[in-house]
């Protein structure tokens, strides 16, 4: 349904790529975050800016990580996509997954996030740290590395991690 709605938009309507909502939005964040890596497909093909910042300073593969949708910040990263570029706290997308593990596994708004897969999460980590190794050692406006946030909920991953890197 989305596919076909924004190709109806595009081609015959003539919407802007780079149009945005209240919040700073263009498609291609609402897409990320969503999930919706047809659509994903469909806005990088037609030239939609892979980097953009919404308010906040959050890209799409930032919205990406805040959900189980691996498969987008693949196509996002293989269309470019900044791993270092920081958010408004000075989060890069890899602080931003690993904060929604690390929320995921202690309970924050249960009741939402019960329905994410916690595999999910563990997954686009995994891809960043392969597609960027120095990503665990960028440090936010309050010190943070992903490795402190990601040390919490996967001591053992994060160890393995290092000892792979001969850290």
């Amino acid at each position: 349904g989305q596919l076909e709605v924004l190709r109806t938009l595009l081609a015959e309507h003539g919407v802007p790529l780079e149009h945005t909502n209240t919040d700073g939005k263009t498609a291609l964040h609402e897409a990320a975050q969503e999930g919706h890596v047809d659509c994903v497909r469909l806005l990088l093909g037609s030239g939609a800016q892979v980097d953009n910042l919404k308010k906040a300073d959050w890209t799409p593969l930032m919205l990406a990580c805040t959900k189980e949708n691996l498969a987008v910040v693949e196509e996002l990263v293989k269309n470019g996509a900044s791993l270092s570029l920081v958010n408004k706290d000075g989060w890069t997308p890899f602080h931003i997954a690993c904060r929604y593990i690390y929320m995921i596994e202690n309970g924050v708004n249960c009741a939402s996030w019960k329905n994410i897969c916690r595999e999910g999460h563990t997954f686009i980590v995994k891809f960043l740290l392969d597609s960027d190794p120095g990503c665990w050692d960028r440090r936010s406006k309050n010190g943070r590395t992903p490795l402190h946030t990601a040390g919490r909920v996967y001591p053992s991953l994060c160890a393995h991690r290092q000892c792979e890197r001969g850290r």
